[in-house]
């Protein structure tokens, strides 16, 4: 085999794992919008999911470490009538009525669900973990079912 014929195979080598990578990423996509209807099932509170809140910022405004993405950061749990489960995040600030007051668990809900770009804290000198998770934007994306159209 010639050293042409080596870089060629090498090059077509490359060309096929990029295919791949290409239609494993359009295998995964994920819909922007979700509606999930369901019974709230589970709220967690997740602190890996909020900004550290140093003492300056405190002194300067004793309220600014109460606000996302400093505080409250929720994972939540609907399940659907046929026992599948679907997982989200909520935030809200820690004074606010939040999930729970909008919809007890075990109550039946639609959640309006939005993919979104989630950042883990603390990060490292390397930079900061990223996922694409989906998550209510506000309490309009939760509409209890009673109410529900």
């Amino acid at each position: 085999m010639t050293g042409a014929e080596r870089r060629l195979l090498r090059l077509a080598a490359v060309w096929a794992v990029v295919a791949i990578a290409w239609l494993c990423g359009a295998c995964a996509h994920w819909p922007e919008t979700l509606r999930v209807r369901g019974t709230l099932v589970r709220v967690e509170h997740r602190p890996d999911y909020e900004a550290h809140c140093p003492m300056a910022a405190r002194l300067k405004d004793a309220n600014i470490c109460d606000v996302p993405p400093v505080c409250c950061a929720y994972r939540a749990t609907v399940a659907d009538a046929t026992g599948h489960t679907t997982k989200f995040y909520a935030f809200w600030p820690r004074y606010a009525v939040g999930l729970l007051g909008l919809v007890p668990l075990g109550t039946d809900a639609t959640f309006t669900l939005h993919i979104r770009r989630l950042v883990t804290f603390p990060c490292s000198l390397y930079g900061c973990q990223v996922a694409w998770e989906y998550a209510v934007d506000s309490d309009a994306d939760i509409v209890p079912t009673a109410a529900a159209p």
